[in-house]
């Protein structure tokens, strides 16, 4: 009777784990590269970011080895979901606010927050389209929107399928990159390309 119970009770679990899964992947358009290059022209796409991926120091082995993340979580790799993050181009201005795990190498003011925040005009964009793979690659300099030390190299991968890579390269803290979906902006976030809304 209890073996019953148990399986019953397992069968429940999975299809409603089934049903949760599906109904992600139904609600979200795939983007083909002609979609992914409208939105790019247009100047009007978000990322939301679902994994972290920070470069793998003693320092990040430590953090992972106090129990201090979560179950699951690996030194190259963090989970990002469910955390409000993201990545925008929103008119000419490229604005992001992504956690940062990793090592800062110097500079950094004492009690202010530790994620990569951006909004600005981007310095040196470069826009370019691998044909061969089908992707497009964008390159810029940014300054941090709280601290004034901190200069950003940006190199951010757009994949058709709603998939993005970006990797931040920074003047005081180590590399780190992140990877998560693409979709135009919400509409009350969406701006013309002369930047009027």
């Amino acid at each position: 009777m209890r073996i019953l119970i148990k399986v019953g009770v397992l069968l429940i679990v999975s299809m409603l784990w089934g049903s949760c899964k599906t109904s992600q992947v139904n609600n979200t358009e795939l983007l083909s590269g002609s979609k992914v290059e409208q939105l790019l022209q247009n100047r009007n796409l978000e990322m939301q970011m679902q994994w972290a991926n920070p470069l793998n120091t003693v320092a990040i082995n430590a953090i992972l080895n106090s129990g201090l993340l979560p179950p699951g979580q690996t030194g190259n790799q963090i989970s990002l979901i469910g955390n409000g993050n993201y990545f925008r181009i929103k008119g000419d201005t490229i604005a992001a606010y992504l956690p940062f795990y990793g090592e800062r190498r110097f500079g950094g003011a004492y009690g202010r927050d530790a994620q990569i925040e951006f909004e600005d005009i981007p310095k040196n964009l470069e826009i370019t389209r691998n044909e061969k793979k089908g992707y497009f690659d964008l390159k810029f300099e940014i300054r941090d929107k709280n601290h004034s030390t901190d200069n950003y190299q940006v190199s951010a991968q757009l994949y058709p399928g709603n998939k993005g890579v970006v990797t931040i390269n920074s003047s005081s803290r180590t590399v780190i990159s992140y990877s998560g979906t693409i979709q135009p902006l919400a509409k009350e976030e969406v701006v013309s390309v002369e930047g009027k809304e």
